[in-house]
Formats: structure tokens, sequence, C-alpha cells
């Protein structure tokens, strides 16, 4: 026979606690399309390119949330560009304008 788990002079686990506030983190694309279901339709946005990716695509950074978004070709990182919001579902998308030069 096995002896008892509840030997006496145990106590029982006492509850414990964060020691700092637990920040969820998510998916970036998330973060802004959950941001953007607040804004208007037809609000401009200026952002930042960020990088060239190896599949031609772009991180830009739009609302302070690096999103991946394709850019026309001649487009460079650390050029600022003009955006405006044209839709938000299924996913949030941007016109891009560009002055004629």
């Amino acid at each position: 026979m096995l002896p008892r788990a509840d030997i006496a002079g145990t106590r029982p686990v006492a509850s414990t606690e964060a020691t700092r506030p637990i920040i969820p983190t998510g998916d970036a694309h998330q973060e802004l399309a959950q941001r953007l279901t607040q804004v208007a339709l037809g609000t401009a946005f200026q952002a930042e390119i960020l990088s060239r990716l190896n599949d031609g695509s772009f991180m830009v950074k739009v609302a302070d949330t690096p999103v991946r978004m394709n850019l026309p070709e001649g487009a460079q990182a650390g050029e600022k560009v003009d955006l405006t919001l044209v839709a938000k579902q299924p996913q949030p998308a941007f016109q891009l304008y560009r002055p004629p030069t």
C-alpha cells in the first residue's frame, strides 16, 4: 500500500499573481483592421515604406502599424506615400495617391 500524499506539515499551494501585467500580442493585420473599423472610409493617411520584401511586396507603416501591401514599381524604402482608406471588408484596402511627375 502506498503512503498517503497528505502528509502532516504540508501546506496548500498559495495562489500566484503575475509580477507584471500581461500584454496580449496579436497579428498586426488584425490590429490594423480593428483600428480601421473605427475610421471612416475616405480617411487619408500618410504612410512610410519600411522595406521591400523578397516577393516584391512592401512593409508599409500605416497608422503606426507595419502592414504588408503591394505598391507600384518604383516605390522605394523610406519614401512617404499618401493612402486613402477605400474598403474595410473583407480586409482593409487603400488607394495610393501619387502626384504626377
